[in-house]
């Protein structure tokens, strides 16, 4: 329906019966103008008979304004829903409200869309957190490495600390006594 720019338009008297049904509900429901007129909602499609939709058009009923979110639309012969965004809005006149008019939207794009985006979030979050978990086991592998390197150098260090020390020792006092000792000792001390 050019009028309505694709929206489903849908107004109901007081009773819940179909006033107006505009070919834009049609591949929605469907169901053409014809056989909606006159009929109450929940007998045209479950849709309205559930609690959100049938609250948001009682609310608008008694004059309150509604909107319903990503509510699916189960159609038979289809194993996917259509998701539907509805407005409901109460119709007045000079004495008191007459019935409801809805809008609805098929939303079923912008629907599979954001679950399109959460999936690929929670697949980037799964990734996230195993190459974190990969990260934390290189640290660790890494620390264990560098521990086995410093115990390694602290035990070389060791291992020649003492021997280099007899040997200074003995440096130092033959360079203390270096003038009174003979070459014999000398050379057997060397």
């Amino acid at each position: 329906d050019a009028s309505s720019g694709g929206m489903g338009i849908v107004a109901v008297d007081k009773q819940g019966r179909c006033t107006l049904w505009n070919a834009a509900m049609a591949p929605l429901f469907g169901l053409g103008p014809a056989q909606a007129l006159g009929q109450s909602l929940g007998s045209l499609a479950g849709f309205f008979d559930v609690d959100r939709v049938r609250q948001a058009v009682d609310a608008a009923l008694t004059g309150e304004h509604r909107r319903v979110d990503d509510q699916p639309l189960f159609r038979s012969g289809t194993l996917a829903p259509l998701w539907l965004d509805m407005e409901v809005f109460p119709l007045r006149n000079p004495g008191g409200i007459t019935g409801a008019i809805l809008l609805v939207s098929d939303v079923t794009e912008r629907h599979e869309a954001q679950h399109a985006l959460a999936r690929h979030r929670d697949q980037l979050e799964d990734e996230v957190a195993r190459r974190t978990q990969d990260l934390d086991a290189a640290l660790t592998r890494e620390r264990a490495a560098l521990d086995v390197y410093r115990n390694f150098a602290a035990m070389i260090s060791h291992q020649f600390r003492t021997p280099l020390a007899i040997v200074d020792s003995s440096l130092q006092r033959m360079m203390r006594r270096g003038d009174r000792l003979s070459r014999e000792e000398l050379a057997e001390r060397g």
